[in-house]
């Protein structure tokens, strides 16, 4: 048949918000609670600990003369609240941020109220020192400011009442009181303890206490009154989508009966007394979310949701080693025992909900119940899914089907590393790394042309500034770690985002933090020119023991030095543009020096690629690589070069990760033909049962890494070859490389309109 090829560039003049499943308006605050003190205050329990793990339940009577057309709010809480209005549940925050920039939620609660009683309600609770990594903390408090003279009769703490729930209590693993996961505790809840009916206005709550204000709210960038623990500003994402999703498939049950209907909502489980059986279920895609399990009767039960990417063999007991096989595999696989779970105990009432306080991440759900003196029924089990609310505005397809495989495994595995950061993985950290979020910003420039999280990323990082003059590696988070080259990263972040999106305005901001992150760098340049003997964590790939390339601590890197005159030339790009055009000629000449001095040192004629280190014994694909990207190779030689790194197996190979920029230099060198036959390890993972990309190939310990994601992108640059050509995409570069395809066809966003 005869190559064709069909392009079809879609111009989006307007990124549409996508639809919440709560029905309140999302709207901005008043420019007024941006620059003054706000008349609310911080309000916590008034005799419970403020540092350790709690759940708390605020309530609020009052009365309307009339339903208004309006009732707009601003609320948030330290370390997490959801929201209620009448029973029906509003908003969830705060969105993650740290705190001099804690996030505050603005919503327009009219639509729930009524003329007469109503009842604005919260949850509040905190894991304490428990808490997820990425959950910045201070003192568990809880603040509602009303935007208007109407709406100020909310305001905390007038008049709210508050209750110590001790239903609710972290599970701490083998005895720590530190969880040594960093997504945070596992729960158990006790549902004798839970006062059922509290969402209800006709509740009597009498005997709880008033809160106690602990600090008024300020904004950023206001003078409080010394006692202010967090600084305001509005939330600068959308809420997080929400949606009913059942699971797919019951795949093993043991002692128990499970009726057809049972996923589907129409036909109970039944566990009689003193039994113990479990039920495994299998997603057959990751799913985040909160599991909701509808329970009856069973007083003294104990039930328990497990959940896991993976099932798991047992091959050595004596070592206990871990294995994953096919992922759709489940004979003689199992879930790990007291890993990831939340526990829940029955009081005996009709139609209790169990759901954790923290989303879960898995594809496998396993359900333990082992009951006491009177059976328990499962009445019914949901998910109720979350995640960043892109919508998908991409399409690609093509003569090989497996290749729109590839490419929907890609945006379903960076969709579920989007909530209210960008996140490395849902299952194991759900921190935001820089080098992860890169990968994730840019490929959601190109299937969703939403760049609001990307900016939120950029921002956070930004704020994560050390006096020294480098960025976090990660943040939001309580854990300090940094890692040199990710803050190089941060400035191709920037960039990226300044190419695919604009926004001048955005961009400039951040320019002083990039001239100290450069200036950094420059302390620890060698006498031969190449950055070395750098503290911190060097990390740039698993390609090496604890990911640091060699000479990284010595004699000098060639990888290093590179990665850093890359971050020079996008700043100088970006400083011609924006900023300081001195400081941009200023970069260059750094760049072009620090190249000519890794070539001298590490370029090796024999065999005709760049080395690792002056010493010239070790060889990997990325130093070669990374030459290509920053023209240290002559351009008609870099074809050549990028040739051998494909073929020579001798090289330490790159990771999925670091396949990215091996794609971008192999389009570099004019090679984007043979793109589709560097898609093994993407195609092996597919092979295994995989439904999303895996952090490493072989034995991974994550099945879901938004960093692997690069085909999804360069399905759509190289193969369809769409590429901004100038920032803001303000011109368009199309190059399609076919290779051996028949056809293909993509609509690919942009940002313009």
């Amino acid at each position: 048949m005869k190559k064709q090829f069909i392009l079809i560039l879609i111009i989006i003049a307007q990124i549409i918000l996508a639809m919440r499943s709560s029905a309140a308006a999302d709207v901005s605050p008043s420019t007024r609670w941006l620059h003054q003190r706000w008349e609310a205050e911080w309000c916590a329990h008034p005799i419970a600990p403020g540092h350790e793990p709690a759940l708390f339940l605020f309530r609020r009577i009052f009365n309307l003369d009339s339903k208004p057309e309006t009732f707009v709010i601003h609320a948030s809480a330290d370390q997490r609240y959801q929201l209620y209005v009448n029973g029906e549940r509003v908003s969830t925050g705060p969105a993650r941020g740290d705190l001099l920039h804690w996030r505050f939620e603005t919503v327009d609660i009219a639509p729930f109220l009524k003329a007469g009683k109503n009842l604005l309600a919260a949850r509040v609770w905190s894991a304490g020192v428990m808490a997820p990594w990425a959950q910045i903390t201070a003192h568990t408090a809880f603040i509602v400011q009303g935007d208007g003279e109407l709406e100020k009769k909310v305001n905390t703490p007038y008049n709210w009442k508050v209750y110590h729930d001790p239903s609710w209590q972290p599970i701490p693993e083998q005895g720590r009181k530190i969880s040594q996961h960093v997504t945070g505790p596992n729960e158990q809840i006790t549902a004798s303890l839970h006062p059922w009916e509290w969402l209800k206005s006709d509740f009597d709550d009498s005997s709880w206490e008033s809160p106690t204000g602990i600090a008024y709210g300020v904004p950023v960038g206001m003078h409080g009154d010394g006692s202010s623990l967090w600084y305001l500003t509005p939330r600068n994402i959308p809420m997080m989508e929400e949606r009913k999703e059942r699971i797919a498939k019951v795949v093993r049950t043991k002692r128990v009966d499970v009726p057809d209907g049972f996923l589907q909502g129409n036909a109970p489980v039944v566990v009689p007394a003193k039994k113990r059986a479990t039920i495994l279920l299998d997603n057959e895609v990751m799913i985040n979310g909160y599991p909701e399990l509808i329970v009856s009767g069973g007083a003294g039960a104990k039930i328990r949701l497990s959940y896991e990417e993976s099932l798991f063999k047992y091959p050595d007991v004596a070592v206990w080693r871990l294995v994953k096989g096919n992922r759709g595999e489940i004979k003689n696989c199992e879930i790990r025992e007291n890993y990831k779970y939340d526990e829940f105990l029955p009081d005996g009432g009709k139609n209790r909900v169990f759901s954790p306080l923290w989303w879960r991440s898995f594809r496998f759900l396993q359900i333990d119940v082992e009951t006491a003196d009177e059976p328990v029924t499962l009445e019914d089990l949901r998910v109720i899914a979350i995640g960043y609310p892109f919508q998908t505005r991409a399409r690609f397809d093509a003569s090989d089907p497996s290749l729109r495989t590839i490419w929907e495994v890609g945006w379903r595995t960076v969709r579920l590393n989007a909530a209210e950061t960008f996140i490395d993985s849902p299952y194991y950290e759900q921190l935001q790394y820089v080098g992860d979020a890169r990968i994730n910003s840019v490929v959601s420039y190109y299937a969703s042309g939403d760049d609001r999280l990307a900016r939120n990323a950029i921002e956070a990082f930004g704020y994560s500034i050390m006096p020294e003059g480098l960025i976090q590696s990660r943040f939001p988070s309580r854990m300090l770690q940094i890692i040199p080259p990710f803050a190089l990263l941060w400035i191709g972040l920037i960039h990226d985002h300044w190419l695919f999106n604009g926004d001048d305005a955005f961009t400039q901001q951040f320019l002083w933090r990039t001239r100290s992150i450069l200036d950094w760098f420059k302390k620890y340049r060698l006498e031969n020119g190449l950055l070395g003997g750098m503290p911190w964590w060097n990390f740039v790939d698993w390609s090496w023991e604890g990911g640091v390339p060699p000479g990284a601590a010595s004699v000098g890197s060639s990888i290093i030095s590179l990665q850093y005159a890359l971050a020079l030339w996008e700043a100088a790009e970006l400083e011609e543009a924006l900023g300081d055009t001195h400081q941009a000629k200023q970069n260059r000449a750094l760049a072009d020096e620090i190249v000519s001095s890794v070539r001298q040192c590490c370029w090796n004629n024999e065999r005709g690629l760049l080395s690792d280190t002056p010493e010239q014994n070790t060889f990997s694909q990325h130093a070669s690589i990374l030459a290509v990207l920053a023209d240290l190779v002559p351009s008609e030689k870099s074809a050549e070069v990028i040739e051998r790194v494909i073929s020579d197996k001798s090289l330490a190979q790159c990771s999925l990760y670091f396949r990215y920029y091996l794609h971008e230099a192999l389009n570099k060198a004019g090679m984007g033909e043979r793109f589709l036959s560097l898609l093994s390890l993407w195609r092996e993972a597919l092979e295994l049962g995989l439904t999303t990309w895996p952090e490493t190939p072989g034995q991974t310990r994550s099945d879901c890494h938004g960093w692997s994601s690069a085909p999804t992108v360069h399905l759509l640059s190289i193969v369809c070859g769409v590429k901004p050509d100038a920032n803001g995409f303000s011109s368009v570069r199309i190059e399609p490389h076919l290779s051996n395809l028949e056809w293909v066809s993509c609509e690919v966003p942009h940002p313009a309109g």
